[in-house]
């Protein structure tokens, strides 16, 4: 500005401070330097002028249930994990109850109050234990749900089922056997089980699982890798799985060895506190869905690299995936042209020996505010129906997408997947493994069988 000798001028500073958990609440101190310009004028020193802003604490807590419905047939308790994420500026109270009907379920919440950092999460541990115990008829399912009450604000729900089945599984079976010993008694027949051990009843759900097919490949192949797809291509991804490498044979995946343990590492130095947790999370997620041991070698400032072999670091075997949380180039940040993450991997054959993720710790969930994305796994249930939109994308369910791309599987047009290219119009609530992620991940994991890992060697790359 030009101010004349004698007189004053105005300068009016803006703040725009995000609803977000950066920054803090309390006071953000900022400095104004004024410095004289133009050709005439003496040198002199700038003027430093101190000043604060107020920022006011708020807190927007969500939760979920991990996992929302879990089965036991021998009457047992089962547990979930309830998570709460708070995406404000400030640390919340909250106190946990639950409800369910008594004469089903008993349900208990440790602990029954939680303090939720600012940008952080807090966990408890939900355990429902049926009221009483079946030997015969069909599943049932019993509803119960959590009651998150915040501190002077409006309490909200999250709703979880337990899938209570019977401990003998088909009752004609059950009739019979028990004429059969009847009649074995009355012959004067000693019953003893001596030599053999008692077997547990097969899981109804899982004998229920179609066979593996012979050539899983076949027809569900993902043409396009992993990179952005355009609307106009998502209709030409088939609606079930698909896989992103196959071997020459046209039926086999490449994946990982699913019988020896699979270890990751991050790099997590530039991100908000609670994405590493979102990550484990993920990991325990994608392990339930393949029965591959994931293992967590904890922090490392790795920043990339070009080789799946590293021996420098890793000593002689390959090196464990890394993931690593970064700053994505400004044009990488903006409008449709925003990259959240990717994904690359490395093989040896068509066998999975390493990956490599990256994500933008600067990616945002809205085009005006650019809120950053928030933690967790949301939208919680019964939160509506259709696409949860831009708004309600979370990490959760950006970490599940690229880790299940890590073992091999690629996308699909069935927009209730996680496998859908497009996490707006995902229709899932919360992010968790939908049934045609579930079904190509079977053919990724243990129930496809082991493989023989390839021995480490260097001039093994990414990108193949």
């Amino acid at each position: 500005m030009t101010v004349d000798a004698g007189t004053e001028a105005l300068a009016r500073i803006t703040f725009s401070i995000p609803r977000a958990p950066e920054p803090a609440a309390g006071l953000l101190r900022f400095e104004v330097a004024v410095a004289p310009s133009g050709p005439v004028m003496v040198t002199l020193p700038a003027a430093t002028v101190p000043g604060a802003v107020d920022v006011q604490a708020f807190a927007n807590l969500s939760a979920m249930l991990s996992p929302p419905t879990t089965a036991d047939a021998k009457g047992g308790p089962t547990r979930h994990d309830l998570v709460v994420a708070n995406q404000g500026n400030a640390p919340a109270g909250a106190a946990l109850r639950s409800r369910a009907d008594a004469s089903q379920l008993g349900v208990r919440v440790e602990p029954p109050t939680l303090v939720v950092p600012g940008g952080g999460e807090a966990a408890a541990t939900v355990e429902v234990t049926p009221a009483t115990r079946r030997l015969i008829g069909g599943e049932r399912t019993h509803d119960f749900c959590v009651i998150v009450e915040p501190e002077a604000r409006q309490p909200f729900e999250v709703a979880g089922s337990y899938r209570q089945r019977p401990a003998v599984a088909h009752p004609v079976a059950w009739a019979t056997a028990v004429v059969a010993v009847l009649g074995l008694i009355a012959a004067g027949a000693v019953l003893a089980s001596i030599n053999e051990p008692s077997r547990p009843a097969a899981d109804p759900v899982a004998a229920g699982a179609p066979p593996l097919d012979s050539c899983p490949a076949r027809g569900h192949v993902d043409m396009f890798g992993i990179r952005s797809i355009e609307p106009d291509e998502v209709a030409n991804l088939p609606d079930t799985y698909t896989f992103l490498r196959v071997g020459a044979d046209g039926c086999t995946p490449a994946r990982f060895n699913p019988c020896e343990p699979v270890h990751y590492i991050q790099n997590a130095a530039a991100a908000p506190p609670f994405v590493a947790d979102n990550v484990r999370e993920a990991f325990r997620r994608l392990s339930r869905a393949t029965g591959i041991e994931f293992v967590d070698e904890g922090l490392t400032d790795e920043a990339g690299r070009a080789s799946a072999y590293v021996p420098e670091r890793y000593g002689s075997r390959w090196a464990p995936i890394l993931i690593v949380w970064e700053h994505f180039p400004a044009e990488q940040t903006s409008g449709r042209a925003q990259i959240l993450g990717n994904t690359t991997i490395a093989r040896e054959g068509d066998v999975v020996v390493s990956g490599r993720l990256r994500f933008n710790v600067d990616a945002y969930s809205n085009e005006t505010t650019q809120a950053p994305i928030r933690a967790g796994f949301g939208p919680p249930t019964g939160s509506g129906t259709g696409p949860i939109l831009r708004e309600n994308i979370t990490w959760g369910r950006i970490i599940l997408h690229e880790l299940a791309h890590i073992v091999g599987l690629g996308h699909t047009r069935d927009d209730a997947a996680l496998m859908y290219p497009d996490a707006a119009l995902h229709t899932s609530r919360p992010a968790e493994f939908m049934p045609p992620d579930l079904q190509g991940l079977r053919y990724l994991g243990t129930e496809a069988g082991c493989l023989t890992t390839p021995a480490p060697r260097p001039g093994v790359v990414f990108g193949a």
